[in-house]
């Protein structure tokens, strides 16, 4: 999610707008809790080679909410609590006629995060932190299946004709994916060097262990259906945010930057639990149990690996604040690389680099609260792929096994967003 943390949050902040990315943000005095609100605003298509253009419209909220604690007794130890949605990715119904049927006909995946850190000053302007963040997931796939080429992939390249054939098209329906994952994050924040504000802080990859339920129809035509358990494990990123910023009065310019190591998360295992083939037709139901023929474990390749293709990105940008006395305002535009390479692109699988504007302003109030509202529009230039490989007889490591991905992409996302954050000495 971009404006994780809210429009005002970055590495080098201190207190709640910094926690979600820094633990050193942490160490302070006083208490403070922060509330954020962003609202998305996104439009998006894609044309296959060949097709006709499918897309549309949505709106998503994406709220963030996050604590620090003093320890009392000790100067600058402090606990910082948050809560966000780091990761989500959603996908509206499309028609089961539609060209893009066999990338996904719906879908959602989302990753929940509590996060618990604790911040320390061990000097005079050198903060320190560390942190464990829980990520819960949740998702749901549902696509049109060719059973044509599973077929191929079973007894080789004989049945290649049979790809395509409308008899063997059928669907499948994954749901309740879900599992948690616990990652680590650590970080520094260096205040000493006036007029210098360092900051750096480094999270770690996160293993999340899923299970889930496959209902898998090989074809519309008859009433045969694979009903199954499924286990796996999806990864999320590690990542690098580093800061570098100097005060002139009251304002401060900073050059900020990160990296994300996606290709450490572009594999997903998983495995088939328990396959069991059933009917919606009794009398062939009572042949399948007769012949024994229900249980598929025996029978069918149950593990399969869903290779993504993602490559490591860098982003890089610039941020200048201007705090007075009552009121202050912020201006930053961050540009970050695509993970996904052409070649892995297709409808399902689709990233785009952006340039992520935002500017935010709010007031000081007497009563120790800071209200502050923002906007962000992210320039993400389309995408035009002639290289796909993706094939429904592709080799994991060869492209992803889908239709060929090739065709134009473009999407349009702006967002606006609420700020509050209260001080208690």
């Amino acid at each position: 999610m971009p404006q994780y943390g809210g429009a005002f949050a970055g590495s080098g902040e201190s207190g709640v707008r910094g926690v979600a990315f820094n633990p050193a943000s942490a160490g302070m005095d006083g208490w403070e809790v922060g509330l954020e609100w962003s609202q998305f605003f996104a439009r998006y298509e894609a044309q296959l080679s060949g097709e006709s253009s499918e897309g549309g419209a949505a709106s998503q909220g994406a709220p963030f909410a996050a604590a620090i604690v003093p320890v009392p007794g000790v100067d600058g130890f402090g606990v910082g609590l948050s809560f966000g949605v780091p990761f989500a990715r959603a996908a509206g119904e499309i028609a089961d006629t539609s060209s893009q049927r066999f990338h996904g006909l719906s879908g959602q995946f989302s990753v929940l995060e509590v996060g618990a850190s604790v911040g320390l000053e061990v000097l005079d302007g050198l903060q320190v932190g560390a942190g464990v963040s829980i990520q819960q997931l949740d998702a749901a796939s549902r696509y049109a299946l060719d059973s044509g080429a599973v077929l191929v992939e079973l007894f080789g390249d004989d049945m290649t004709s049979l790809i395509g054939d409308p008899l063997l098209e059928g669907e499948v329906d994954i749901t309740k994916v879900r599992g948690r994952g616990t990652g680590g994050v650590f970080g520094a924040r260096l205040t000493a060097l006036e007029p210098w504000t360092l900051a750096a802080s480094v999270r770690t990859l996160c293993r999340i262990p899923v299970t889930g339920d496959v209902d898998l129809i090989p074809s519309n035509a008859f009433t045969l259906n694979l009903d199954s358990g499924v286990e796996g494990e999806i990864l999320t990123p590690p990542e690098v945010q580093v800061m570098a910023g100097r005060d002139a009065g009251p304002v401060r310019i900073a050059m900020e930057g990160h990296w994300i190591g996606w290709k450490q998360a572009s594999v997903m295992e998983f495995e088939m639990v328990d396959p069991t083939l059933g009917s919606r037709d009794p009398a062939i139901e009572a042949i399948l149990n007769g012949y024994g023929l229900t249980d598929l474990g025996q029978m069918v390749q149950t593990q399969t690996d869903r290779v993504l293709g993602y490559e490591d990105s860098l982003g890089f940008g610039l941020r200048v604040d201007h705090d007075g006395e009552r009121l202050f305002w912020m201006a930053r535009s961050m540009y970050t690389q695509r993970a996904t390479p052409d070649q892995w692109v297709h409808p399902a699988n689709v990233d785009f680099a952006v340039l992520d504007s935002r500017l935010g302003a709010g007031i000081h109030t007497r009563a120790g609260i800071d209200i502050a509202l923002s906007a962000g529009w992210y320039y993400t230039p389309p995408r035009t792929i002639t290289t796909s490989t993706a094939s429904l007889t592709a080799e994991p490591d060869e492209g992803p096994a889908y239709p060929s991905g090739n065709g134009t992409y473009a999407l349009k996302l702006g967002s606006i967003g609420l700020s509050v954050v209260a001080r208690l000495p």
